[in-house]
């Protein structure tokens, strides 16, 4: 079994969504933007990284603005910072933007 779910999409955007938080934990928004020259492969890679870290409870593709949207958890924001942002450094290399 699958920790996130694909819902299909009636656009370009797909989503997937996890139920694993806390009330009490802290959500951030991530917004990424790749590289046009990056690997498609690598992009796949990077993506599936995400769905499956327990942190990441909902991610959006989308052809807007920013490729990919997600919103991940973590009990404080030390704990935010040591899950999200390495995971962010070690694809840095195929993207362009990240807020």
């Amino acid at each position: 079994m699958h920790k996130a779910r694909s819902v299909p999409a009636e656009t370009s955007t797909s989503s997937f969504t996890s139920n694993e938080v806390s009330p009490s934990d802290i959500r951030g928004i991530v917004c990424l933007r790749f590289d046009p020259g990056a690997s498609s492969t690598q992009i796949m890679a990077f993506r599936e990284s995400l769905i499956a870290n327990p942190h990441v409870l909902h991610l959006v593709e989308s052809s807007g603005a920013y490729d990919i949207m997600l919103e991940a958890s973590a009990p404080d924001m030390p704990t935010f910072d040591s899950v999200i942002r390495p995971m962010l450094h070690a694809h840095a290399k195929l993207l362009v933007e990240c807020k």
